[in-house]
């Protein structure tokens, strides 16, 4: 099964990559002259669609929230200003845009939005992110016929895993950027206490390596965070997700088929007091399972490492994004389940007053048109960026990622990847080595199954409400395992774990025997 399906998904894979590399060919129109140079880019094929003499009818705006890694962007108004000129002088969408950036609270603000019944119609969403939780609540529009009429290109190029990896029942919720579709884990770290100590980051093999390093932070640089917490990555190391981030897993590297709650197996209990004892140490930040912000550490610079989902060159893309330079170990092999075909998408609201057609559209641009996708993520030529060359780009002389007016950290969120500029201290081959991570992953047998939470939907909220609860016990901060862990578990079988993860087991056996 897994050669079979690795087999396809390279094939896959590099069907992908060569489209997208001749999506990307030429060269994206400086906005500061937007009319004239999107004329050009229409000529030169970098536009989806070709220049219409008029439109007809008012143009219809899409309202998109967006997440961006480093918060709202003060130039994101001429950003949104350049999109709309370009959309409206070389395309025949007939859309105008409207985007609203969050920081890392974006899940909050959403939850809320939604709940309101707000109308609106673009929003980002994620495996990792409680995307399943919403479809189940009903709060995005099925995509299927949408993506057929409104985004042809996109669909015609997206590789079947990727289209297959976010359906539910058949039905596709959410558009999946084009990216890696594996991953493995480990952490970044602060390069020049890296250097400045003379660590060896390819002698970090397990979690508790990196245990010696972060005392030596502690004890000789009062003004670092060792361990920048905040999400238990090592639960995403062991376990493939079979319908987000609750209870119900299957061990990744296993092929028992056997879905657990994965808080009452060993390496969960190991890693959850290997996390609490560096909290007791010291080493993490102590407010972690209250404000899971990480900006202003980011921001600041005044940490040294963090756990993280990997992939090549993601140390190098933060490093853009914060504007000094990070360094990472791998701890894991590359795994490709379901969950990293759905590591960054788009849905579209239930709520979106013309039924998702201008939200498809959108997206179909950016997926296929490389000024809207660019602009969108590194803001206006000339001055949120300057071309070094034909592909890769720079801040403006005097300017750092710090003090720009649009660096949003938000290359990995929306699109295909394989359009995107890159700066200067990027490896030019960064979509060739993507392509090889990809083609190396082990991939899972269950590529494609989706849980359906509707039969257990009172279990899943009484089961999230515990987990909420316990939140400082499952990160490993400062809740003691020893005394807390039985309890825990015991009020999870309370609330309904073992009905979750029947019903996950059910599903997944009548999944795997409908594929014999």
């Amino acid at each position: 099964m897994n050669k079979h399906m690795k087999k396809l998904i390279s094939l896959l894979l590099v069907s992908l990559m060569l489209v997208s590399a001749l999506a990307g060919c030429g060269t994206a129109a400086p906005a500061a002259s937007a009319t004239a140079k999107a004329s050009e880019s229409v000529a030169a094929g970098e536009s989806a669609t070709e220049k219409a003499p008029e439109q007809a009818g008012e143009p219809y705006t899409v309202k998109y929230y967006m997440l961006s890694g480093n918060g709202p962007q003060k130039n994101l108004p001429a950003v949104v200003e350049t999109i709309n000129k370009y959309l409206t002088d070389s395309t025949t969408t007939n859309i105008q845009m409207d985007v609203q950036q969050f920081d890392w609270s974006y899940l909050d603000k959403i939850k809320l939005i939604i709940s309101s019944g707000e109308k609106f119609d673009l929003a980002f969403t994620a495996g990792w992110w409680e995307y399943q939780s919403f479809v189940a609540k009903g709060a995005f529009l099925p995509l299927n016929d949408l993506f057929t009429e409104y985004a042809p290109k996109t669909k015609a190029k997206l590789a079947l895993a990727y289209s297959e990896g976010p359906k539910v029942k058949g039905e596709l919720y959410g558009i999946p950027t084009e990216k890696d579709m594996a991953g493995n884990f480990g952490f970044v770290f602060n390069e020049k206490l890296i250097t400045k100590y003379g660590f060896d980051v390819s002698t970090i093999k397990k979690w508790s390596d990196v245990t010696p390093w972060l005392k030596k932070i502690k004890e000789n640089e009062p003004d670092i965070l060792p361990l920048l917490a905040g999400h238990p990555y090592f639960q995403d190391a062991y376990w493939e997700r079979l319908g987000g981030d609750g209870i119900g897993k299957t061990y990744k590297y296993k092929t028992d088929n056997t879905v657990y709650n994965q808080y009452t197996l060993p390496e969960a209990v190991e890693n959850i007091k290997l996390s609490h004892d560096w909290y007791v140490a010291g080493y993490t930040n102590q407010d972690a399972a209250v404000d899971n912000s990480s900006d202003p550490y980011y921001k600041s610079g005044n940490w040294f490492a963090n756990e993280q989902q990997l992939k090549p060159g993601k140390a190098d893309e933060m490093s853009i994004g914060y504007g000094y330079k990070l360094v990472q170990a791998e701890i894991c092999e590359p795994f490709s389940g379901t969950d990293d075909t759905m590591g960054s998408m788009l849905s579209i609201s239930v709520t979106s007053p013309d039924k998702g057609v201008g939200a498809m559209k959108f997206i179909e641009l950016l997926h296929t048109d490389k000024f809207v996708l660019n602009t969108l993520k590194y803001g206006v030529e000339g001055i949120d960026y300057v071309k070094v060359s034909d592909n890769v780009i720079d801040f403006p002389e005097g300017v750092l990622s710090s003090s720009s007016g649009y660096s949003t950290g938000a290359a990995w969120m929306v699109g295909d990847q394989g359009l995107d500029y890159l700066y200067p201290s990027e490896n030019p081959k960064k979509w060739e080595l993507m392509m090889a991570f990809n083609n190396s992953a082990t991939v899972t047998p269950f590529l494609g199954f989706s849980f359906d939470g509707v039969p257990v939907k009172t279990q899943l909220a009484a089961v999230a409400d515990v987990l909420a609860k316990y939140k400082a016990l499952a990160i490993g901060t400062s809740l003691d395992p020893d005394e807390t862990l039985a309890k825990f578990l015991g009020e999870l079988k309370s609330a309904g774990a073992d009905e979750i993860v029947a019903a996950k087991q059910s599903q997944l056996d009548a999944w795997l025997a409908a594929k014999k």
